[in-house]
C-alpha cells in the first residue's frame, strides 16, 4: 500500500508499507493426567506455536459428563492451572490460542 501525503503548497512525499494476514492456525497441544484417575485434583497444561505472528493468549474450555462446553480461563497467558473439587465425573478439556 501506498500512501501519499501533501501539504497546501503542494510538496508531497509517500511512504509504502506492507500488511501480512497470518491465516494459518497455530499449533496447540495438551497435558493431562491418565485417562482414569481417583485423584480430585486435576493438573492441566497446555502450549502453542504460531510461526508467523506468535501466540497472543490462550481460551481454556471444560466439558463436564458431556454437557456444554464452559470457559474457564478466557485471553489467558498462562499455560497451566490446576482444577479442583470439579462436579461430576468426566472432564474433557480443549484449548484454543
Amino acid at each position: 500500500m501506498i500512501v501519499t501525503d501533501s501539504d497546501h503548497s503542494g510538496n508531497a512525499r509517500e511512504a509504502t508499507f506492507h500488511v501480512f494476514r497470518d491465516a494459518v492456525p497455530p499449533d496447540v497441544w495438551v497435558s493431562a493426567p491418565a485417562q482414569v484417575t481417583t485423584n480430585t485434583i486435576i493438573p492441566l497444561t497446555w502450549g502453542g506455536q504460531d510461526s508467523a505472528s506468535g501466540l497472543a493468549r490462550y481460551d481454556v474450555d471444560l466439558q463436564v459428563d458431556a454437557g456444554v462446553w464452559q470457559r474457564v480461563l478466557m485471553h489467558t497467558q498462562a499455560t497451566a492451572h490446576t482444577f479442583t473439587d470439579l462436579p461430576g465425573e468426566r472432564y474433557t478439556f480443549r484449548v484454543t490460542a
